[in-house]
């Protein structure tokens, strides 16, 4: 490929910090405690980025709710995760829309509907209005997931330029349900994360859209269970006690759910735990690059970072964990995606993408950044060495049958073998207490 031309949308602020002074030195940081020059920290790495990491974004999209009052209770509706922007974050991502060009996207993908939002006029003229005040100052995109809302037609009315997005929590996943979307006023459709692992129906939705002129969205990055029994909850949940409570879904009710096989055991690494596309190679992300538009980066739940230097600058970055301990024994950072693919050394889905940061000096771009001459080379020496599942028999047979496995994992059990661990049938079953009441055992 001479000229890459894939793009990506990326989360506002849920960002890894990379401190690039050596190997095993890296956190993620997550400060409640918000200054304004922490508020200023997304717009200064997206400045400072190459321009060639900002011509792989297709839009930043971040979070806003609509405060009104009915029945005599203040209400809010907008962001599924219950995390949004302060007004000066969104001064700030305007600026990154007219110095860059790169197109901001407010998204409300709550997963309850108020029904006086849509019924009542004096309360939807006034979320109309909250939608244009975003719109008089340039915005042109928005994910709405309130279909009803979309079916009165006074949303494209309101706002003819405006590109409306769907939400994934749609769960668009056949042709017939995106067309049904786009008749509707949808013209950006972001399929259900099934499709990462159901190749065969993703080719069917790709050619739909591109004869109905769609822009077709995949989130690429995802580390819900697939078909979680959990998540409607979970989403139902979430602004609540995020927005509410100030705290977030993980650090409550997630230990009953996915904080067991996520964070507690050794079964995080299992591609099986997510929907994530698995890219081992560049001619399977070559395969996915081919039926969608835009890969999408699921994130917005971390805070603003304080203390970080304002010179810090986006990036891809890989972080080396040969022994599985969390320990970094290897960094490597790439000033873009591209820059990643043309390594060609494959692991592209174990990259950290669109919306992580270093702090680079020269001495850093010389000593980690994949684009000089010496780092390529210590790069492709590096993966060409490395003892990794998808280098195995059983991880190649598992990776070949990720594209198409359905997430049947019940009856499939390729990811435990390529990672040497015993079969189970769900993740739920992982970690669950002794008296909890399920099955432990699973059929061989």
């Amino acid at each position: 490929m001479s000229k890459f031309d894939k793009k990506f949308s990326i989360p506002h602020n849920d960002i890894l910090k990379v401190v690039m002074d050596g190997p095993n030195n890296f956190i993620r940081y997550d400060i409640k405690e918000i200054d304004r020059e922490a508020e200023d920290f997304f717009y200064n790495i997206i400045k400072n980025a190459d321009q060639s990491f900002r011509d792989e974004i297709a839009d930043i999209y971040f979070g806003k709710s609509f405060h009104y009052k009915f029945d005599g209770t203040e209400r809010r509706y907008g962001d599924v995760m219950g995390k949004v922007a302060t007004d000066h974050q969104i001064d700030n991502l305007f600026k990154i829309q007219e110095d860059f060009g790169i197109p901001i996207s407010l998204t409300i993908n709550q997963e309850t509907h108020p029904v006086e939002i849509i019924t009542n006029e004096f309360i939807r003229r006034n979320f109309i209005k909250f939608i244009g005040e975003f719109y008089e100052r340039g915005m042109r995109i928005c994910t709405i997931g309130n279909i009803h809302l979309m079916g009165t037609g006074h949303l494209q009315k309101n706002f003819p330029d405006m590109i409306w997005k769907n939400t994934v929590n749609h769960i668009v996943s056949t042709p017939q349900q995106m067309v049904d979307l786009h008749s509707l006023g949808y013209n950006m459709i972001q399929f259900d994360r099934s499709l990462n692992r159901n190749i065969s129906e993703l080719k069917r939705m790709s050619r739909e859209a591109k004869n109905r002129d769609i822009t077709s969205y995949l989130l690429a990055s995802e580390g819900c269970m697939p078909f979680c029994p959990f998540k409607e909850e979970h989403d139902i949940v979430q602004p609540w006690v995020g927005s509410v409570q100030g705290k977030d879904y993980f650090l409550t009710l997630a230990d009953i759910s996915c904080n067991n096989w996520r964070f507690k055991t050794h079964t995080a690494k299992l591609p099986r735990i997510g929907t994530s596309c698995v890219w081992d190679t560049n001619e399977r992300f070559d395969l996915y690059n081919e039926l969608v538009d835009v890969f999408k980066f699921s994130g917005r739940l971390k805070s603003p970072l304080q203390g970080s230097r304002k010179e810090s600058y986006a990036c891809w970055s890989y972080i080396g964990d040969k022994e599985g301990v969390g320990i970094a024994d290897e960094i490597f950072v790439a000033k873009s995606f591209e820059d990643v693919y043309n390594l060609g050394t494959g692991f592209l889905s174990e990259w950290n993408g669109a919306g992580y940061v270093t702090t680079p000096t020269q001495e850093d771009i010389e000593k980690y950044f994949v684009h000089t001459p010496a780092n390529k080379l210590r790069a492709e020496k590096y993966f060409s060495e490395l003892e990794h599942p998808y280098k195995t028999e059983a991880g190649i047979k598992m990776c070949k049958a990720l594209p198409n496995c359905k997430n049947q994992c019940w009856n499939c059990h390729l990811c435990e073998d390529a990672y040497g661990y015993e079969h189970f049938d769900s993740l739920s079953q992982i970690n669950r207490k002794p008296d909890s009441g399920y099955v432990e055992k699973t059929h061989k």
